[in-house]
């Protein structure tokens, strides 16, 4: 499936939200330090086969063992068994869509980039999986992210984790916004800077689009829309990523969640969900359905953060690090189930 892209301007608050705060503040004493790109140390190669050798491939810095990317751990080259959890046992692997772009800072123009992401959410259970990213530059400022997960099933795992982190990298793209395919389907937006611009230290988390249901033909981009509530933890362990679920009161029965941007930056979560909108003929029912949307946060540092949605009048207090049993908190009167 592909997109529909009308002749018009990506909308100017959306496009703020991808590059993210481009202010010459920094950090005040008072905000949650630490933040910036958090990348996983052993990314896949997402251009070498996988029977490659672990030599072949490799950098002064890296092995490339069996189609991974693995940092050197001494000046001994590539033996010594640094290969063996790669070559020794054989990864299976499956298609599966990415379900964030999250943990880093922003896209460098004419640089390779190593892009964090993130395959899970709340109530998975994941154990030494990794992700496998292939990416492909296509026509007209659009990127393809062809992703896999892969395990090894000799592995006997003790517990979960609800997410598998890993990287896409990419390879030098202009500046612009992009379309981001994953696996063919609608994914994400990214914002791509001169090398001139000096972000403010802040770290960006993009939840992908949802489902379309039964419209196939999705319009891009994303627009933004009115939100109706948000409900979100009042507190949060440290280091955690953080669920705020967004309320949309009556959008179309054509239309479905786009891709749901959270910036970080100073002591401030700001949350901007989108819609994506469809070529679909459709006889909506007379009576509004809610949507929800999930928006997820980068790695939180220890602090005391506002939470604000574009859209919606609205300023939430979330502590990470406090200890407690944090309760929900909403803007408005909880959506059912919430």
């Amino acid at each position: 499936m592909r997109f529909s892209v009308p002749a018009r301007a990506i909308p100017a608050v959306f496009l703020v939200l991808l590059v993210g705060c481009f202010r010459s503040s920094g950090l005040d004493d008072e905000s949650p330090a630490d933040m910036g790109p958090r990348l996983v140390d052993m990314p896949f190669a997402p251009d070498l086969p996988a029977d490659l050798g672990p030599d072949l491939g490799a950098s002064p810095e890296t092995c490339n063992c069996c189609g991974h990317v693995v940092p050197r751990t001494d000046t001994a080259g590539c033996g010594g068994g640094i290969c063996d959890p790669w070559c020794l046992h054989p990864f299976e692997c499956q298609e599966r869509p990415l379900d964030a772009l999250c943990g880093y800072s922003h896209v460098t123009a004419r640089q390779p980039t190593a892009l964090p992401v993130l395959f899970g959410g709340d109530g998975e259970c994941f154990c030494a999986e990794q992700i496998h990213c292939t990416p492909t530059v296509l026509a007209g400022g659009a990127i393809e992210l062809t992703t896999q997960i892969c395990a090894d099933p000799g592995i006997d795992c003790d517990a979960c984790e609800p997410f598998v982190e890993g990287v896409c990298n990419l390879p030098p793209l202009d500046e612009g916004a992009w379309q981001v395919f994953v696996n063919g389907e609608p994914g994400f937006m990214i914002g791509v800077e001169s090398p001139d611009v000096f972000p403010e230290m802040g770290s960006v988390c993009i939840s992908a689009a949802g489902e379309p249901g039964a419209c196939d033909s999705p319009i891009w981009p994303p627009r933004t829309e009115e939100p109706a509530s948000v409900c979100h933890p009042s507190g949060a362990d440290a280091g955690t990523r953080v669920a705020i679920d967004v309320t949309l009161g009556c959008p179309s029965c054509t239309s479905f969640a786009g891709p749901c941007n959270v910036n970080v930056f100073d002591d401030v979560i700001l949350v901007a969900p989108t819609t994506m909108d469809t070529v679909c003929e459709l006889d909506c029912p007379p009576v509004c359905t809610e949507r929800v949307d999930t928006c997820l946060t980068p790695e939180l540092p220890a602090g005391t953060w506002r939470v604000q949605v574009a859209g919606l009048d609205y300023e939430g207090s979330l502590v990470v690090g406090g200890g407690g049993d944090p309760a929900v908190v909403c803007s408005s009167e909880p959506f059912p189930g919430g």
